[in-house]
C-alpha cells in the first residue's frame, strides 16, 4: 500500500496536461488507522463501476468483442461511472431506504450490507486505470515479481533482471486479442502457451535465468 501512495503522490505531483491523466484514478485522501496489529494505510477514491475482467465475464463468450477498450490490461482497469452517477447513487440510497436491503450485525458495531448493481443507463463506457501499487518508477534495473499473470514478461517469470522494456510485452498481448491469450491462473502454463504459440525460446536466453532448470532442460 505505501508503494501505492508513493505512485499516487508522484503522478498528482507532475501537473500533467496530458489527456490521459483523466483516466488515472487519483485518491482523494490517504489517512492511517491504528488498530492491535498495527498501522493500515487506507486510500478514498471516488466511486468507480466494475472491472474490465468483471465485463469479460459479462459478455457472450467471455470476450470484449470490437471494444475500445481491449488494448488495455484488465485487471487493472475499472469502468468509470457515467457523468450522471450522482443520479444513479442517488437512487441506489432512495432505493435502499425505501426497501433496505438485508443487513448483518457483527458485535454491534459493524454493519455489512449485500450489494446492488449499478444500472447504468448508456452503453458508453470509459476506463480508469487503478491499482498502481505494482508500478515502478524510474529506468532502473530490477528482478522481483511484476504484473499480472496473463499478462507477465518472460523475464520477469524466470526471475531475470529487467527494466521497462518488459511492458513492451504487455502491450503486445493485450493489442493480439480480447482474451487471455497465455491463461490466467499460473506461470508454469503460461510458459507453455508461450511455447505453443511462439515456439521454444533460445538457450542463450534461458542461461540468463538462475531458475530456468525449474522449467526447462540443459537444451531448452
Amino acid at each position: 500500500m505505501a508503494k501505492e501512495v508513493q505512485v499516487l503522490e508522484y503522478l498528482a505531483s507532475g501537473n500533467s496536461v496530458h489527456d490521459g491523466q483523466s483516466w488515472v484514478c487519483e485518491a482523494c485522501d490517504t489517512f492511517q488507522i491504528d488498530v492491535p496489529g498495527g498501522s493500515h494505510t487506507c486510500l478514498a477514491y471516488e466511486p468507480i463501476g466494475i472491472s474490465l475482467s468483471e465485463r469479460i465475464d459479462l459478455q457472450p463468450g467471455r470476450r470484449l468483442e470490437n471494444a475500445p477498450c481491449e488494448n488495455i490490461k484488465l485487471d487493472n482497469i475499472q469502468e468509470a461511472l457515467p457523468d450522471d452517477s450522482a443520479k444513479i447513487l442517488a437512487r441506489l440510497v432512495e432505493a435502499e431506504c425505501k426497501e433496505p436491503g438485508p443487513q448483518k450485525i457483527v458485535n454491534d458495531r459493524a454493519t455489512i450490507y449485500t450489494s446492488r448493481s449499478l444500472d447504468y443507463e448508456s452503453g458508453v463506457v470509459y476506463p480508469i486505470l487503478t491499482d498502481l501499487g505494482m508500478a515502478m518508477l524510474g529506468s532502473a534495473e530490477y528482478s522481483h515479481a511484476i504484473q499480472a499473470i496473463p499478462y507477465r514478461a518472460p523475464e520477469v517469470i524466470l526471475g531475470m533482471k529487467w527494466n521497462e522494456s518488459v511492458y513492451i510485452w504487455n502491450l503486445g498481448v493485450v493489442l493480439l486479442c480480447g482474451e487471455h491469450l497465455f491463461g490466467r491462473d499460473n506461470e508454469r502454463d503460461a510458459l507453455a502457451l508461450m511455447i505453443k504459440y511462439l515456439g521454444p525460446p533460445p538457450v542463450e536466453f534461458l542461461k540468463r535465468s538462475d531458475v530456468y532448470l525449474q522449467y526447462f532442460d540443459e537444451q531448452g
